[in-house]
């Protein structure tokens, strides 16, 4: 981010407000990323507006202002719903949702049913599960951690997920549940 002041100060920059912004928000200069690119969305409809807000969102969510990401992340989601960062906005919706303190489940639930060949379709079906299991919520958790597991045997979480379903009814006292599930791990 220095350099390209330099070369500003230089008149030598050829880089538009998006890329300026991204190297903003990977320098960590949050404050300025949303600045300048929230400015790039509003003046470049025919550039990629999508972009820039979903990293408007993410800079929102760095400096700690969920509500603020939460609101960039909806907008991105209802703006540009073919965009190809659609899915992570609606991931990044949903952690901007927990981090405020709101309920994110149904927000998670919900990106696996609308985008279930999504690479980030595990991940929310792994984060809803912690967050029932964190409320107490065992029973319902273990039902995300059962889907985790038969929908994507081939994630990495898929075999703790199937524990975590057994878990998740044992500690809900559904214990021939738990039972059926880790019998044959025992075996």
């Amino acid at each position: 981010a220095l350099s390209l002041g330099r070369l500003d100060d230089l008149g030598l920059s050829q880089v538009d407000d998006l890329q300026r912004g991204l190297i903003a928000y990977h320098a960590g200069q949050y404050d300025r990323a949303v600045q300048v690119l929230s400015r790039y969305a509003d003046e470049n409809p025919d550039g990629d507006p999508g972009r820039a807000r979903y990293f408007v969102a993410l800079s929102y969510g760095r400096l700690g202002q969920y509500a603020e990401a939460y609101r960039e992340y909806d907008a991105m989601i209802q703006s540009y719903p073919e965009h190809p960062l659609v899915g992570d906005a609606r991931i990044g919706r949903a952690l901007a949702a927990a981090s405020a303190g709101e309920d994110a489940i149904g927000l998670y639930s919900d990106f696996v049913q609308q985008h279930p060949q999504h690479s980030r379709a595990p991940e929310a079906l792994w984060r809803a599960g912690e967050t029932l299991e964190r409320a107490g919520r065992w029973e319902e958790a273990a039902g995300f951690y059962r889907r985790l597991h038969r929908e994507y045997p081939g994630d990495s979480r898929a075999a703790e997920a199937h524990f975590r379903e057994a878990l998740g009814y044992y500690a809900a006292g559904n214990l021939d549940a738990a039972y059926d599930i880790w019998s044959p791990a025992l075996e």
